[in-house]
């Protein structure tokens, strides 16, 4: 997606050409988003909640992780902690 640079001229005038732009480019983006049919969004939500269904269960394997190694003294170390 393209995007407008900022005007570096802050003189008088320009704001109406720069609005009439950003309306212009805000009917282009939606006429984009307006092509993608209801099950790629659809798609897009199931994919979010596997991802944040899987992040849960990496904690959740995580936690556990940690509890056995400090019962049997192995190291062990997050990933998540180490990055």
């Amino acid at each position: 997606m393209r995007l407008l640079k900022k005007n570096s001229s802050n003189g008088g005038g320009g704001g109406s050409e720069q609005v009439v732009k950003l309306e212009q480019e805000n009917r282009d983006l939606r006429a984009e988003l307006s092509s993608f049919d209801p099950a790629f969004w659809e798609e897009i939500e199931d994919l979010k909640y596997r991802e944040d269904e899987a992040k849960r269960l990496c904690r959740k394997y995580e936690k556990m992780l940690n509890e056995l190694s400090r019962e049997y003294k192995f190291p062990f170390t997050s990933a998540r902690k180490s990055s």
